[in-house]
């Protein structure tokens, strides 16, 4: 029986300048959605994690092959700025590509544009090397990481160092659980974002209205441990949060939130 609709591949790669690049194509699903119809903001920075995933394999520096060598890539910061949420059944394009290394971090910024080659959102992240036996990030040398990389970068600076209010507010406390974990045994960091909109209160800030996140990950959390949640509003449609884990007592993220 011939096929009435012909759904796109989800996650149809294609590589191009020498691997500098990577494009892949995405359908924006049911399970991808919000109330309104559109895209979550999870959804997309999942598709960022899985293109950024692809390409590292890719670039013979993905998981399975750091897994041999007892390292592993952590995503330590991650921007995304919103400039139009894609709908339900669009087709939008990832494009990613990893432009240096600064410090201990090495950098890949990416671009989503949507079915009519629109620019609908950017992202800017920061990976860290680490020992999966002490958990301690390792210094990623030149002569490890022999590829490529372009120059330019979708924001004028690299993610920095959050500057958040002294008074926060406790909202509520989130308990690890397995559904939340990543291959490497903690919470993903996706989960982490999925709290910060959760933890918002619709009157000050409906999560629909989210144009813009920055959130640094500082402390894993594990499984059985909790995570409490504490939120402050800032000027200009800025928002604050951060996730203290009440077992070390580390704070385990750093988030601003804005919205239009």
């Amino acid at each position: 029986m011939p096929n009435a609709h012909a759904w796109p591949a989800v996650g149809n790669l294609n590589t191009y300048d020498m691997n500098h690049t990577l494009k892949a194509q995405y359908s924006i699903n049911s399970y991808d959605i919000n109330p309104i119809g559109k895209a979550r903001l999870t959804a997309i920075a999942n598709f960022l994690q899985e293109t950024a995933y692809r390409h590292a394999t890719e670039l013979e520096l993905g998981y399975h092959h750091l897994e041999r060598m007892n390292r592993a890539w952590v995503l330590s910061r991650l921007k995304i700025s919103v400039e139009k949420y894609p709908a339900w059944d669009d087709v939008i394009t990832v494009e990613t590509w990893p432009h240096g290394i600064e410090k201990l971090f090495a950098l890949r910024d990416f671009r989503i544009t949507g079915p009519s080659g629109e620019e609908l959102a950017t992202a800017s992240t920061c990976w860290l090397m680490v020992d999966t036996n002490t958990h301690r990030p390792v210094r990623i040398s030149g002569d490890f990481i022999k590829i490529e990389t372009r120059d330019d970068s979708v924001f004028d600076h690299t993610p920095g160092k959050m500057n958040l209010p002294e008074q926060m507010e406790r909202s509520s406390v989130q308990e690890v659980k397995y559904s939340e974990l990543d291959v490497v045994g903690h919470v993903n960091n996706v989960k982490y974002l999925e709290w910060c909109i959760d933890a918002l209160n619709p009157e000050k800030m409906d999560p629909e209205s989210i144009t813009g996140i920055g959130i640094n990950y500082i402390s894993e959390a594990k499984m059985g441990e909790a995570v409490e949640i504490h939120q402050a509003a800032g000027k200009n449609g800025l928002f604050f949060l951060k996730g203290i884990n009440m077992h070390t007592g580390k704070n385990c993220f750093e988030a601003e939130l804005l919205s239009e």
